[in-house]
């Protein structure tokens, strides 16, 4: 009974002390716009409530004070009191902005593998095709796989009877990808912030199905699974030119269907580099603005590729290998794996048409880095647009936080 009353006076007192305060910061901030007479009774509730604190009043004395100095503040409060929702959370809000953004800038930067030039080590988007209906995942597997692999799904239906025709780019017809024609389209990313998205349109017959997919997505892989016994490429009276599949439907037969499987995403460790040198095999993540060969539509973008060389290394592709000053390269299995070509690495090759990815040696300049693909044949790397400088590395790929997929865990 002692141990509770004892805590009731101290509640009492520490609500009294935040009324002071509260009273305190109303009268700073607010007396040169305060009328003479409200003013004073601030004052005078501010001195009372004081000085029975420095006394250690009573409760009762305590309370009734507080209770008289409560109407004083309705009125003399402003912004301050009452407080309104957004008055108590907005500074919150802004201090939780700051965290996040201090943290995104100088320790831990959250990015997303756009493509699949380090395939098999990360994933960049990918895709599963259905031929068959009887092929796709039920629901509960679908929203199993959405949670576990960020897996959308799409299907589709014949809307007319014919054959499955896909156009391709001619002259002038704007292109998201080389080849299959596609359009933008703006849209939203998690529901709210603008984005970018890319619709393609293929026909069964006479009428069209529009596929909106990530700008990313590998459509060339999808076209050449779907055209995979197809007749070829022909030139279409209605649709230009286009890929002819081979695969005819009946009206509200079941065409295809398809997985967007998310790239991998991961922190990136922002810190490190400031106090040490980046290593040979790190999976580093650049700023592409200052590279010398980079395309104009490609700057302003982060890239990941495996640290080849560093200032001072002579580099050469003798495919599938790689060599490092004479030696066969070390400080990543993907090195060692993309030489033997096994667990899905397809080994290094060069680049003819390259500055950089023939076959003369590279000499790595100072301050300057070397990059490369785990998919040398599927990668746009330093062999096409050169060195990567010192300025521009921001960190290196530490941990795979999702999809939660066998690669989930610490980068390689």
């Amino acid at each position: 009974m002692f141990s509770f009353l004892r805590s009731k006076e101290s509640n009492a007192r520490r609500q009294a002390r935040d009324w002071l305060r509260l009273a305190q910061k109303v009268h700073a901030y607010r007396r040169d716009v305060l009328d003479e007479k409200p003013r004073a009774r601030l004052e005078a509730g501010i001195a009372e409530l004081r000085d029975l604190l420095r006394k250690k009043a009573p409760v009762d004395e305590l309370n009734r004070s507080c209770e008289s100095l409560e109407p004083v503040l309705r009125q003399t409060g402003g912004s301050f009191f009452p407080r309104t929702f957004w008055a108590e959370n907005v500074e919150m809000v802004l201090v939780a902005a700051l965290v996040v953004i201090a943290i995104r800038t100088f320790l831990f930067q959250p990015f997303k593998i756009p493509t699949n030039s380090m395939y098999p080590t990360y994933n960049g988007i990918t895709t599963n095709l259905y031929l068959d209906a009887g092929e796709q995942p039920n629901r509960a597997f679908r929203a199993f796989r959405t949670l576990q692999l960020g897996a959308g799904h799409r299907s589709f239906d014949a809307p007319n009877s014919g054959e499955l025709i896909i156009p391709l780019t001619t002259g002038g017809i704007p292109s998201i990808h080389p080849n299959i024609r596609g359009r933008p389209e703006r849209g939203r990313q998690w529901f709210v912030l603008p984005g970018v998205k890319a619709v393609y349109t293929f026909y069964i017959g006479e009428d069209p199905i529009e596929l909106h997919v990530p700008t990313d997505f590998p459509i060339e892989d999808l076209v050449r699974s779907l055209a995979a016994n197809g007749a070829g490429i022909t030139d279409d009276p209605r649709h230009g030119r286009v890929l002819r599949t081979g695969r005819h439907f009946e009206a509200g037969e079941f065409a295809f269907a398809f997985d967007i499987l998310t790239g991998d995403q991961l922190f990136v460790d922002r810190m490190s580099y400031h106090f040490i040198r980046p290593s040979v095999g790190h999976p580093v993540v650049f700023l592409t603005d200052d590279i010398e060969l980079m395309s104009r539509g490609e700057r302003g973008k982060y890239y990941i590729k495996r640290l080849a060389g560093g200032p001072g290394d002579t580099l050469r592709i003798e495919p599938p290998a790689l060599l490092r000053n004479g030696e066969p390269i070390e400080g990543a299995d993907a090195f060692a794996l993309n030489a033997e070509q096994a667990d899905g690495y397809a080994g290094y090759v060069r680049m003819n048409a390259a500055r950089y990815g023939g076959a003369r040696p590279i000499n790595v300049p100072e301050d300057h880095f070397f990059v490369l693909g785990d998919n040398s044949p599927n990668s746009a790397d330093s062999r096409q647009w050169g060195f990567v400088p010192k300025h521009a590395m921001v960190g290196r790929a530490f941990f795979i936080y999702y999809p939660f997929s066998h690669r989930w865990g610490p980068s390689k």
